[in-house]
């Protein structure tokens, strides 16, 4: 690396990519987000940042779009590989919820003229100083020749621990956290164009003294080991108005639960997930119209559990109720701190069949 490329501001568009560095295109000359860590997704490589930052907040966005526009080399890192639309809840279900604000994009990991490296999986771009966050002062934008690397996660961080933030735009802030589980609306309703769901909450997020900036979102957490190493311990979504000197993250644990994927590698290295089982008890055929129950049984500790029918989220939690107008096959997902598990279920509906046959 050249000298001239060490003192690369985290704006920079070199290669490789990695976490902590600025993307998308120019807003008043400066970039739009900050890329959060280079993954694996299924054995894909995966650019991670927040979902705010994609064309389209909380939801795919069309196999045609990529990351951000123009559509020109620097910018191009798409298609989207993963952005769920959430779940509906709050009063009257007139608000969606997520337990992760993050989005992932597929990343090329050679370039095709010229067979260089283009991707850093589990780096992430280090600031030539960090500054604490409760000054509100800005770190360094200057980055260091020498990247930091993730080796591990802090799957879910706990009051006091301290963490690092590394954003394009306020450079290194480190800082306690403050609140290990709080709710943060991210949008409220609009009048016009109508939305009944465009209030959206992201559950159980990390609140540290890391004060963020626009521009800062999708940036990496961690905790420094010392040296070059880092736990990866979340991603930037941007600061809550109420907490002065605050940036609000999605842990690991969140991350994972909200992307349902078991083959899912935050650095290189990182092993298998545990095996983990999930069962379907209940009714295996019922009359039309009626409503039954099925239940959950895993042997993941604490899981989060969602149900589908069709594709469609139908039930949150261990116990569903639901009345489905025709057969068709459940589908449920549990969701533990690093690990994952899925089972389906067939449900026959006829007339001829007792109102909730095992029930």
């Amino acid at each position: 690396m050249t000298e001239h490329q060490a003192t690369e501001f985290l704006a920079s568009r070199l290669r490789p990519l990695r976490g902590g560095i600025g993307f998308g295109p120019p807003i008043d000359g400066e970039p739009r987000c900050t890329v959060g860590l280079i993954v694996t997704w299924g054995g894909i490589p995966a650019l991670m940042t927040a979902s705010h930052c994609t064309q389209q907040r909380w939801g795919m966005d069309s196999p045609a779009q990529y990351l951000n526009q123009p559509q020109t080399t620097e910018h191009v890192f798409g298609p989207e590989l993963k952005d769920r639309q959430g779940r509906h809840c709050g009063i009257l279900d007139l608000a969606r919820c997520r337990r992760a604000d993050v989005a992932l994009y597929h990343v090329s990991g050679v370039d095709v003229l010229t067979g260089e490296t283009t991707v850093a999986h589990g780096q992430i771009a280090q600031p030539i100083a960090f500054v604490p966050g409760p000054y509100g002062t800005p770190g360094s934008r200057i980055r260091s020749p020498t990247p930091l690397r993730v080796v591990g996660t802090l799957e879910h961080p706990v009051e006091n621990d301290i963490l690092y933030r590394v954003g394009w735009k306020t450079g290194g802030m480190v800082g306690p956290v403050l609140d290990t589980c709080m709710d943060v609306t991210v949008a409220q309703n609009q009048i016009w164009p109508f939305d009944p769901w465009a209030t959206r909450v992201v559950v159980c997020q990390t609140v540290a003294i890391t004060a963020s900036d626009y521009g800062d979102s999708g940036g990496p957490m961690f905790v420094h080991l010392g040296g070059d190493s880092v736990l990866f311990a979340g991603i930037n979504t941007g600061r809550h108005d109420d907490i002065p000197n605050s940036s609000v993250s999605s842990s690991p644990r969140q991350i994972r639960s909200e992307l349902f994927q078991a083959d899912f590698r935050f650095y290189p290295g990182e092993g298998a997930p545990p095996i983990a089982t999930v069962q379907i008890s209940g009714p295996t055929a019922m009359r039309p119209g009626n409503v039954c129950m099925w239940w959950a049984t895993s042997s993941i500790d604490d899981p989060a559990i969602e149900w589908y029918a069709a594709d469609s989220l139908v039930g949150v939690g261990p116990l569903l109720t639901f009345s489905p107008a025709s057969s068709t096959t459940l589908v449920a997902y549990a969701i533990g701190s690093g690990t994952y598990a899925t089972a389906s279920f067939s449900v026959s509906v006829g007339a001829q069949n007792s109102p909730c046959a095992d029930q």
